[in-house]
């Protein structure tokens, strides 16, 4: 490490040393970044100069107005952007030339008194000209716009897709999971995790500029995509095949985040928006419960805090039988009981809308005749959601499924559901060139979120528990859930042009990630309606072996990201002059995770509930009972146990380090060859407090390979085709030897210490044609065969649930993608454009072997195979979209589709639940009212589909969880100065 660190700062340094320095040039010199004296009023030119057979950026281009005096030019810096200041009104004609490209020429530009202007020009390796100079303009080319993303995947090495953020703007996407759901080949599960090509979190990795992403997720290696606003990102890029250059850990796809970096003028952007929900919004019903004064801050103010008398991990709790005849026992732990709040149970009231604001704000300015640019950005959502009337429900197969001609209910409920969740992010970005040639970068960004959730289902248990068909059991959760992630990132990018031509690209991050569920309680009860007497009589109880007694769970998670990455690239001429790079670099990964839990748990000396839950767990009724206690002897009410061992808590660490080579080699004009390997080693560590518990320990050395050929069969056309080998890791938790309970899932889940990586063989072929700017074609294959794949099996019957290395897992999908304009096809639809894509998907998994003796024992010629979780067999989306840039509108309608899906590996004997296929339909519009207003509308999910999880037994459905999310219509405005 402390060689890696010299080597970068010797490196950073010799660009400034004498022998490599060069003399800048003269003032009136086109090749240098000077913009004459004042000359008000003036305007402004700026863009981007790029290789026109590459798409990479030309580095130290010159880009300067003829005639001009002095002489108004400038240089492209790293990323190709020059700026021309101070610019007169007029027309003006452009040189760009550059070592070994052809010069450029446009003539006639016209330049209005304080306007801004961007032109990016596109330059050809040097030819010999018969007569005259190569001219060529094209157009404007932004990484925020479809045209200039799918411009960089028609260059890119590997196989791509994105979204930039003038389409997320147009679909009306709030966050970065809304906008991945319209991404070929994606699907967003739980409105929070990304699956690339049906495969589930574990097979995807998420970054934000190029580094890794934690979890915020105790239980998945998830990245929540709604903590990250839309109007904080400049595109999302998601890579499907793998190169060398990027961590190993990469199967269904890369999914990297960009910020918005810094503005070449003065801007500035705020909106507003309100959202109406046909379900619930305005109305009573919203199911809530007393939080803190600053919940709308997204985080707890301390009202759900563990009571300070138990802040102690070892405090001493005294059993009930020692405070019988122990005053001073009896006293503590009366103290003890009553330091909880009595809220235990939902109640209602009336649903707010939905609301929503951005600003943002950047400039570039000159700080010691260099540019200095900085962006800041701030959002804010609040929004609601709830049903009622919805059904959760449990079924068993009680029989050989030979004689069995149904399924039998293990519970049916009734189901509520509501949350309020906040989240708010922010953004800064400053980025320094001190020098055409070298650029330094920070960006900072917090985003934090706080659900609060409360849930209320009622219904029959008919299977165990000694409850009968005439009895209802109530159930109800409280929930709190806080996250925060905040990354600092610190980058830069050095042309090295006398060492070989090389550039040199290193970036450092530091994330920090926590999720906190303060006080998540439980309560449930039954009670039975004896009518026989002729007047009702409703008899109570909280005392049986059907569920759990109430419990209160405190539960935090931390992890700490520290990651480095170094490479360099040195390009080359091979041996008919084509260009290619060979690239070589470096990466770092220390992850350090703490995982802390504490339950504690109601029991009942003598049960006083009567139906009311607000009096059940009052004073009165939890700690010592006055009226029963006598003759020396305390008696209690409810009083509190303490319930965790300490097994569920760990400490875990993971490191990861490697090195790789790449070469993006021509091997003929038209055909490229990129690829080269990776050499990743994990070490990876968990140990739980509890010390009779075996520590975990994964550590591999991987030699992951990759090879993409890309060749060219026209200039608008490619033919691809990739090989590599990736690998996926099993999460913290898989490893903790311990068992939790998910109070919402409904199952136990048990950690297994002895899994093994997975690795991957993957396959991939695509053919597109960029016919147009900003149209496209495309046809791709990929097949993934998995050795050793890590998947949720059943291990105890009924009960337990662990991940465990099944042998083999294999996915093969064709995806297919259209967008086009229309403006062809008839005069009155030039202002509209279609898109499309669909992606089909087929897997199978082998079944584990201690899973498949549990379901031999109901079924004796069971399936060895069944699909992967979570993957869709199929994924459509189609929009239609109108822009009209003269009046400012814009309107897009757009629907989505997923193939049913594997959601639960069942217990017992029972079929796997599927969550069912489900349509959304959305429209959005936008018109432009004044130049810098903006009114912005949407009506979202108008179709209104059944979002149904079900068994399927013989032909017929059983539900698992059903119940309707509401139609929504949003109404808002924004105002920009540009």
């Amino acid at each position: 490490m402390k060689r890696i660190l010299a080597t970068l700062v010797i490196l950073l340094m010799m660009p400034y040393l004498p022998v490599f320095s060069q003399e800048l040039p003269a003032a009136d010199s086109p090749a240098l970044a000077q913009n004459g004296g004042p000359h008000p009023p003036t305007g402004r030119i700026s863009g981007k100069v790029v290789d026109g057979e590459t798409g990479e950026p030309i580095i130290g281009a010159r880009v300067f107005i003829e005639g001009s005096a002095p002489t108004i030019g400038a240089l492209s810096d790293l990323n190709g952007n020059y700026t021309l200041r101070n610019v007169p009104p007029g027309n003006h004609t452009i040189v760009v030339t550059s070592p070994e490209y052809a010069k450029v020429v446009i003539t006639g530009l016209a330049l209005g008194e304080n306007e801004t202007r961007q032109e990016d020009f596109s330059l050809k390796p040097e030819i010999k000209q018969i007569e005259g100079d190569v001219v060529e303009v094209i157009a404007k080319v932004s990484r925020r716009s479809a045209a200039g993303l799918l411009k960089d995947r028609q260059k890119a090495a590997a196989f791509s897709d994105a979204i930039g953020a003038e389409e997320m703007s147009r679909t009306g996407s709030g966050n970065a999971a809304q906008a991945m759901s319209k991404v070929t080949g994606t699907t967003i599960v739980d409105g929070k995790y990304v699956y690339v090509r049906g495969l589930g979190e574990r097979y995807s990795t998420t970054q934000l500029n190029g580094a890794e992403l934690p979890s915020t997720d105790p239980n998945k290696r998830a990245v929540h995509l709604d903590l990250f606003a839309s109007n904080l990102i400049e595109n999302i890029v998601t890579v499907k095949s793998y190169t060398p250059d990027k961590p190993g850990n990469f199967t269904g796809g890369s999914v990297n985040m960009v910020t918005k970096s810094y503005p070449d003028h003065f801007n500035a952007n705020f909106s507003l928006s309100s959202a109406y929900n046909t379900q619930f919004s305005l109305q009573e019903g919203l199911l809530t419960y007393p939080g803190g004064h600053t919940d709308w801050l997204g985080m707890d103010d301390g009202t759900r805090d563990l009571p300070d008398p138990l802040n102690d991990p070892n405090v001493a709790i005294p059993h009930i039988t020692t405070t019988r005849r122990d005053t001073a026992a009896a006293n503590r732990l009366d103290f003890l009981s009553k330091s909880f709040n009595s809220n235990m149970a939902p109640i209602k009231k009336m649903a707010p809308l939905n609301r929503n604001f951005a600003f943002s704000l950047g400039d570039q300015v000159q700080v010691l005749g260099r540019p200095l640019g900085f962006l800041g950005s701030l959002s804010y959502t609040r929004g609601f959601n709830s049903y009622t009337g919805g059904t959760a429900a449990r079924w068993e197969l009680l029989d050989n499924v030979n004689n069995a001609d149904s399924l039998a209910a293990n519970y049916i409920f009734n189901d509520s559901k509501s949350s309020d969740e906040v989240i708010w992010g922010a953004l800064a970005n400053l980025t320094y060139q001190p020098h055409p040639k070298h650029e330094f970068k920070t960006t900072y960004m917090y985003n934090r979120s706080g659900e609060s959730v409360a849930r209320y289902l009622y219904g029959t248990m008919l299977q165990g528990g000694g409850l009968g068909p005439s009895d209802v059991m109530e159930t109800r959760v409280l929930q709190y859930t806080e996250r925060a992630l905040g990354s600092f990132q610190l980058s830069g990018r050095h042309a090295l042009q006398p060492l070989l031509r090389m550039d040199l690209n290193w970036s450092g991050s530091l994330v920090k990630s926590k999720q906190d569920e303060p006080d998540l309680r439980y309560f449930s009860n039954h009670y039975t309606v004896d009518s026989s007497a002729g007047t009702p009589d409703t008899t109570y109880d909280t005392r049986t072996n059907a569920y759990d007694l109430p419990t209160r769970n405190y539960r935090n998670l931390n992890e700490d990201n520290a990651e480095f990455n170094m490479d360099f690239s040195i390009p080359f001429k091979q041996w008919k002059g084509l260009g290619g790079k060979l690239k070589l670099g470096g990466y770092l990964l220390s992850k350090e995770r703490a995982f802390r839990e504490r339950r504690f748990i109601y029991e009942q000396d003598i049960s006083f509930y009567e139906g009311d839950p607000e009096t059940y767990f009052s004073d009165t009724v939890v700690g010592i009972n006055e009226q029963y206690s006598g003759g020396g002897i305390t008696r209690f009410g409810n009083y509190i146990v303490q319930d965790n061992t300490g097994r569920s808590n760990y400490d875990s660490d993971q490191k990861i380090s490697a090195l790789f080579g790449m070469l993006d080699f021509p091997i003929l004009r038209r055909l490229r060859f990129a690829g080269g390997i990776r050499l990743e080693a994990t070490r990876m560590n968990l140990t739980s407090k509890d010390t009779s518990l075996a520590k975990a320990h994964l550590f591999n050395n991987d030699w992951l390979p990759s090879a993409n050929l890309i060749y060219q069969l026209r200039p608008d056309m490619n033919l691809r085709a990739s090989y590599s080998r990736t690998l996926a890791r099993p999460e913290f938790r898989e490893l903790a030897p311990y068992s939790s309970f998910d109070f919402v899932g409904d199952y136990v889940y048990v950690g297994y210490q002895d899994l093994k990586r997975t690795l991957i063989h993957n396959y991939d072929l695509r053919w597109e044609w960029f016919e147009r700017p900003g149209e496209l074609y495309s046809i791709s294959g990929f097949y993934k065969r998995f050795i050793g794949a890590i998947e949720r099996v059943k291990v105890t019957g009924e009960l337990g649930v662990s991940s465990r290395n099944v042998p083999e897992a294999n996915v093969y999908g064709l995806e297919l993608e259209v967008r086009k304009r229309l403006d062809n096809v008839a005069p009155f639809l030039a202002h509209f454009q279609v898109g499309t894509n669909l992606t089909l998907v087929h897997s199978t998994v082998d079944i584990d072997s201690l899973e498949l003796r549990i379901i031999q024992g109901y079924d004796p010629n069971p399936k060895t195979t069944r699909e992967l979780q979570g993957q869709s067999p199929f994924i459509l989306n189609l929009d239609v979209s109108y822009s009209n840039y003269k009046t400012g509108t814009t309107a897009s309608a757009l629907y989505n589709v997923f193939g049913k899906r594997l959601a639960e590996v069942s217990k017992g004997g029972a079929p796997n639940v599927f969550e069912a296929a489900r349509g959304q339909l959305d429209f959005t519009l936008s018109q432009r009212i004044w130049n810098a207003v903006t009114f912005k509308a949407s009506a979202k999910n108008l179709l209104d589909s059944e979002y149904k999880k079900v068994y399927t037994f013989k032909g017929q459905e059983y539900p698992a969880l059903v119940y309707k999310k509401g139609r929504v219509f949003s109404a808002g405005f924004s105002w920009a100065i540009d």
